[in-house]
């Protein structure tokens, strides 16, 4: 019996399609007409592990990511791109509760629910031509789990200078 004898399969029968060429699942243009594509994707509960309390400190939420990002097994050795958030923020009311009348009013921040890492590669080089592709490892937040859908978020990563940050490379 081997692993994948439960598996479906898709006959694609006999034709020009080939493995190497199939569409990635995730990509789009960027504004100078480069297709980048995801080829690596980590998505994290942004506040994982906080047990109680009110989210504020976004600028360390920023900094762990950066963080984690450097750790990530990055063979383009790129530095990590931000791609800057939404911060909310407000303040909460005092208690009612006379138990927790001492916290008072308290102010919060707090960055989207996910924190994204993706690596995207394109298929043209970003400035040695002598290399056969470019990458680049990109930071963000959104609201939740899964590909973004929010079109101003969307926005902010198409507009990621891809010539600045992208490191070129070859297999």
């Amino acid at each position: 019996m081997t692993l994948t004898e439960h598996f479906p399969f898709t006959d694609l029968g006999e034709g020009p399609q080939s493995p190497e060429v199939m569409p990635l699942a995730w990509g789009f243009s960027l504004p100078d007409g480069r297709e980048i594509h995801v080829t690596r994707l980590e998505q994290r509960p942004t506040y994982a592990g906080m047990l109680c309390g009110l989210p504020r400190a976004p600028e360390l939420k920023v900094t762990s990511a950066l963080a984690a990002a450097r750790k990530w097994d990055n063979d383009f050795h790129s530095e990590p791109v931000v791609i800057p958030a939404n911060i909310l923020r407000g303040i909460k009311s005092a208690p009612t509760d006379p138990r927790y009348a001492h916290h008072g009013r308290m102010r919060w921040e707090m960055m989207p629910q996910v924190t994204t890492f993706a690596e995207f590669t394109s298929q043209k080089t970003a400035r040695d031509h002598g290399e056969a592709f470019s990458s680049a490892l990109l930071v963000w937040w959104q609201p939740q789990f899964g590909i973004p859908n929010d079109e101003e978020l969307l926005g902010r990563i198409r507009s990621v200078d891809w010539v600045r940050y992208a490191r070129d490379w070859s297999p």
